[in-house]
């Protein structure tokens, strides 16, 4: 007797994952090696219940981008129905180095999304060329790369139905703040489930630490602008550039945090208790954080479905 496929629990929900490598590997007895298993299990359990993967990153050899997809491509391989593309976030200027032939080769894996230059950027003062490549190498720069990465992550954040983050940079980004918290704090304020592994530290870690209202130094103006001051050349301009009426808040980092802390464990949305947040927190277990990430997202599912609003 043939008939329709079984539905699998999380069919058409769209999972994003935030990760970038931890500078905390090494300290706590891991390797990239261990970070990249964790993202590829984690991804091949949430393909196997029928969701699809998000992520905002770039398409450089050996990064996490193309670990997922190797992965997408085993997977069908070996599955009866093949997984759903990953969605493949992309900011202006990033998307401007994305060859036709990755595309091409890739095509069956990956729908990319370009997340286009804002439109005030495109006017005067600004009149920025969205066709040309714009290097973060000033202030001015840097304010335009950390609005459209923003920008980018806003668009993930409503289109994902939910967030989950582990390690990544805690300097040495391009955006407003450490993007992982960014994205963190985004899936908060769009009610979206956030799951934090924090076992291999990194931002991650700090956001974890932060929704346990610790404070990290990690997550503080003086910390980021002791590490690079071209970063505080950028807010100093960036907080200007609000001040004189453009679409964005200042960047404020007492603010941010507090997202966190207003959220707490209790406050994610993500079908888990406290106690396993803190739990999933905590864990080196890769099993533990599968089993806890997919029992907490097949009920925060149920309970979306039941209540939508």
């Amino acid at each position: 007797m043939t008939g329709q496929p079984r539905q699998k629990p999380l069919s058409g929900k769209v999972i994003g994952i935030s990760i970038s490598d931890s500078p905390d590997l090494q300290r706590l007895g891991f390797s990239t090696v261990h970070q990249k298993r964790a993202l590829i299990e984690i991804s091949r359990h949430l393909l196997a219940q029928g969701s699809s993967l998000a992520y905002g990153g770039d398409l450089r050899p050996g990064g996490f981008t193309l670990d997922l997809v190797e992965m997408v491509k085993a997977y069908n391989e070996q599955a009866t129905e093949r997984a759903e593309k990953i969605l493949n976030f992309l900011a202006w200027p990033l998307h401007l180095e994305t060859t036709v032939k990755w595309k091409a080769q890739h095509k069956n894996e990956v729908s990319i999304q370009i997340i286009p230059l804002p439109q005030d950027l495109k006017q005067s003062p600004f009149n920025i060329d969205e066709k040309t490549y714009l290097e973060p190498n000033s202030a001015i720069n840097r304010y335009v790369w950390a609005r459209c990465l923003t920008a980018m992550r806003e668009q993930m954040a409503e289109r994902i139905d939910a967030r989950i983050i582990l390690g990544g940079k805690v300097t040495d980004y391009k955006g407003a703040f450490p993007g992982i918290a960014e994205e963190a704090a985004l899936a908060i304020a769009y009610h979206k489930p956030l799951f934090v592994l924090g076992a291999f530290g990194g931002c991650a870690k700090a956001v974890g630490e932060s929704l346990l209202k610790e404070n990290p130094e990690i997550l503080t103006q003086v910390y980021q602008t002791f590490h690079s001051q071209e970063y505080g050349d950028m807010i100093e301009f960036y907080n200007q550039q609000s001040n004189q009426g453009k679409p964005h808040k200042v960047i404020d980092y007492p603010a941010f945090v507090e997202t966190f802390s207003n959220a707490s464990f209790k406050g994610l949305n993500n079908g888990l208790t406290e106690s396993e947040n803190q739990r999933l927190f905590q864990t080196e277990d890769l099993d533990e954080m599968v089993y806890l990430i997919l029992k907490g997202m097949l009920i925060a599912n149920t309970q979306s479905t039941v209540d939508p609003s």
